[in-house]
């Protein structure tokens, strides 16, 4: 996620009523749905994502209390209809507006998530050869793999307004790879803001790319040299700038409109239908912090998660 100046959505926005004020918003159903619209912002007021969204600095604290703006009705009742359209693009999947993004635009929402920086060096592992639902060699299983459920994978955190993303990445796959590397269980938690101010290859919050990372860590920390995907977790990027992911809440997601890669995340294992994620956007977006992507769907992947892989491998 490439930090931005993140725009106060409802303060900088125009208060005026009776005409709409934003691109895209169906502004016949909004006159009908206004007051069904006023409930349903007034509740997700009170909710942990819009709690999240003031602590990202995307509303104003004074926005949790007095009446509604027309600019926040408007937002919301885009991102309902938003939710609408996701839900039926992708039945396997579950879309909400009780998301720390609800207020954003699309285009806002793809300027906040942003490039996940340069890109990669030309010495860098290619795309993560995902094996074939039937495949169980290497160590893999035609069941799955999951590595959260055999206690390997850190708990959900938060980059906040910080574009270091590629920092949380790559921590959470040196934490993965140590905890399998010894075997007993011992999952470490490690700096990732430690990654982000020393590391002079990547671009602190400005973003950044899990090989440079992975690289300074090794020169910095005994990490070896990268090879061919093993069944372990690895940092990837995919393309999370969409509609898709701004409300994503649930269930397998099949799809982006793009495979422009903007975001780093740890796929942390796999069943036979889905991808299995972690990402850095807190507990109040998604599942808990995490989504499921579609495997099998060939080329890039879905979101474009088969382009660029990165793990560590420890000596």
């Amino acid at each position: 996620m490439k930090l931005q100046s993140v725009i106060a959505l409802v303060a900088t926005a125009s208060l005026v009523a009776g005409k709409p004020l934003h691109k895209g918003l169906n502004y016949e159903r909004y006159l009908q749905e206004k007051n069904a619209t006023i409930d349903a912002f007034l509740k997700y007021r009170e909710t942990e994502a819009f709690s999240a969204a003031v602590d990202l600095g995307l509303v104003n604290k004074e926005d949790r209390d007095g009446d509604p703006t027309e600019d926040q009705l408007q937002r919301f009742h885009m991102a309902s209809e938003l939710c609408y359209k996701m839900s039926k693009l992708h039945p396997d999947a579950e879309f909400s507006v009780n998301g720390p993004f609800t207020l954003m635009t699309a285009d806002e929402f793809s300027e906040y998530v942003g490039p996940v920086g340069p890109v990669a060096p030309t010495d860098a592992p290619g795309p993560a050869p995902g094996p074939k639902p039937s495949d169980g060699s290497g160590g893999g299983s035609a069941g799955g793999v999951d590595w959260k459920a055999r206690g390997c994978v850190t708990g959900i955190r938060n980059q906040g307004q910080c574009g270091s993303c590629w920092a949380f990445a790559t921590a959470a796959a040196i934490e993965s790879a140590m905890c399998i590397k010894g075997g007993n269980g011992k999952l470490p938690e490690l700096s990732e803001q430690q990654i982000t101010s020393c590391d002079t290859q990547n671009g602190g919050c400005g973003g950044g790319v899990p090989a440079y990372a992975i690289d300074f860590v090794k020169q910095n920390g005994g990490l070896c040299a990268l090879e061919a995907y093993p069944y372990t977790p690895v940092a990837v990027a995919v393309a999370a700038g969409n509609n898709a992911w701004k409300q994503y809440k649930g269930g397998v997601l099949a799809g982006c409109d793009t495979t422009k890669l903007d975001h780093a995340v740890l796929a942390y294992g796999y069943t036979n239908d889905a991808w299995l994620i972690k990402n850095s956007w807190g507990t109040s977006w998604g599942e808990q912090g995490y989504i499921k992507l579609k495997r099998g769907t060939g080329g890039d992947g879905t979101c474009g998660i088969m382009k660029q892989g990165t793990y560590p491998e420890l000596t």
